[in-house]
């Protein structure tokens, strides 16, 4: 938690995938909390990544979405908003 928070203030962007999903994930769960909506972006990991259906991987991220609104209290149209604002804000840092 305390590397993420560094990258964060850093303006970098913490990526949140499908081992978010997972109950035992106490410490990954912990660093969401920690960091905050401002500096995550939601992805799969595809081809490899945890928890991802085999023919369409990216139908989990509505999954991870709603994870991310459980923790943060929030809804999930506020995480979906954000982490893609975060991401198009990427996008413009690398143009």
């Amino acid at each position: 938690l305390e590397l993420d928070k560094q990258f964060a203030k850093q303006g970098l962007y913490i990526g949140v995938n499908g081992i978010i999903l997972n109950s035992n994930g106490r410490r990954y769960h912990q660093m969401i909390k920690g960091i905050g909506l401002a500096n995550l972006v939601l992805e799969t990991d595809a081809p490899y990544g945890a928890n991802l259906p085999s023919l369409f991987p990216f139908d989990v991220l509505p999954k991870i979405a709603t994870q991310v609104a459980t923790l943060l209290a929030c809804s999930v149209e506020e995480v979906i908003d954000q982490t893609g604002y975060n991401a198009s804000m990427i996008l413009l840092k690398d143009s």
